[in-house]
């Protein structure tokens, strides 16, 4: 059997040159569950990667737990500048949805307050601060 050389070099041309790529971007929508607190409700909102990059899906459901890995970190801090040391996050993720939904549940603890703060200088002495220096809360 003979085969023609257009046809071999078609078909070789066909294997070795790639074809369109395929992307199937995660369409989704975020929600963060357990928070009672408006301020805290809100600073989450503004921080989380997951809520404010919605409308720029990622490419996989990897790249999807990824996006969410990082986030618990950010609003681990984001907890921890308010005072909600203990606050602990976690999150799902919903494939089967349309779009799929990722639920970001807190757990954020009791709030802590800062009742004084000491300094101390070279030697163990107390720092001396102006009053006036002080802010006013």
């Amino acid at each position: 059997m003979r085969v023609r050389w257009p046809f071999l070099t078609i078909a070789l041309a066909m294997a070795v040159v790639p074809g369109p790529s395929v992307r199937a971007d995660i369409n989704y929508r975020a929600e963060i569950t357990g928070v009672e607190d408006s301020e805290l409700a809100d600073l989450l909102d503004k921080i989380s990667e997951l809520k404010t990059l919605q409308d720029k899906p990622p490419v996989s459901e990897e790249a999807l737990r990824r996006r969410a890995d990082r986030d618990l970190g950010r609003l681990a801090d984001a907890a921890h500048s308010l005072g909600y040391w203990d606050a602990e996050f976690s999150y799902d993720i919903d494939t089967e949805a349309e779009p799929a939904k990722v639920t970001v549940t807190v757990k954020p603890g009791p709030l802590y307050h800062v009742a004084s703060v000491e300094v101390h200088g070279p030697g163990g002495q107390p720092f001396a601060v102006p009053r006036h220096a002080l802010p006013r809360w």
